[in-house]
């Protein structure tokens, strides 16, 4: 699998869950909570992964 570069966008924090990202995958947007500790490029290669094993 390609992995490309991806546009993720900052939405906000959520008070004891982590941080609000919008991340670009496919044709569209989705959300992603990144807890404190993870690493923001890679839970959205992975969410990018989880999308392209969906078609």
């Amino acid at each position: 699998m390609k992995k490309t570069p991806q546009e993720v966008t900052y939405g906000s924090v959520w008070p004891e869950l982590g941080k609000i990202y919008n991340i670009k995958v496919e044709n569209g947007y989705t959300t992603i909570i990144v807890k404190p500790g993870e690493d923001v490029k890679q839970r959205s290669i992975e969410t990018k992964e989880k999308f392209a094993s969906q078609e």
